[in-house]
């Protein structure tokens, strides 16, 4: 089996870095969400799975955080699923060498009319 059909274990830390212990259902909540994750990062042709590990440990800490300032606040799998797609796409755009697209799009033909629209360049000048 390859490494890349490997469906890695997820361990966080039950102490963040401030030595406050942090909510079990919220560990619980980011390892529901894990498959998605690595799905997505696949997707995304992003493999470092312990690069992976770390933004989720960093996203449930300060997720902890959060809900001992306001306990208002409800975390489901989804926001931990969305919060890691956007670390990928902030860590993609300061690298510039993770492919964003789409896995559908990537093998589509680049036409004229998506680089004048990804540029801004509606053909009106």
């Amino acid at each position: 089996m390859k490494d890349k059909e490997v469906r890695p274990e997820l361990w966080i830390s039950p102490i963040d870095r401030n030595g406050e212990p942090v909510d079990t259902s919220l560990i619980e909540t980011a390892k529901q969400a894990w498959p998605v994750v690595i799905a997505i990062s696949r997707q995304r042709r992003v493999y470092d799975v312990g690069w992976l590990r770390e933004i989720m440990e960093d996203i449930v800490h300060a997720t902890s955080r959060r809900i001992k300032r306001d306990k208002h606040v409800t975390i489901n799998t989804g926001y931990f699923v969305t919060s890691c797609k956007n670390e990928m796409t902030r860590y993609a755009t300061e690298e510039a060498d993770v492919d964003l697209r789409p896995f559908e799009e990537r093998g589509r033909r680049v036409r004229s009319a998506d680089i004048r629209g990804a540029k801004g360049n509606r053909g009106d000048s």
